[in-house]
């Protein structure tokens, strides 16, 4: 099976290789693909406004983790 998209120009330049194969067509509507573009986007701007815990880096503890310094002991 071979896929092939782009605009009907750009489709009919297959026009020798597609000859006497059967093909499906299929037309997207540019009103369909908005909506689906926006109810994405509303979707990720949902998302972002959540509510996100604060979640400050403390420095020292971090060297600790990584290093197994005593962030007490300087």
């Amino acid at each position: 099976m071979h896929v092939l998209t782009g605009t009907w120009e750009e489709i009919k330049t297959h026009e020798a290789e597609l000859t006497g194969r059967r093909v499906v067509l299929t037309v997207e509507d540019p009103e369909e693909k908005s909506s689906e573009i926006q109810a994405r986007l509303a979707a990720f701007e949902a998302w972002v406004s959540l509510p996100r815990p604060n979640t400050a880096v403390v420095l020292d503890d971090s060297r600790a983790a990584i290093y197994g310094e005593d962030p007490d002991r300087g």
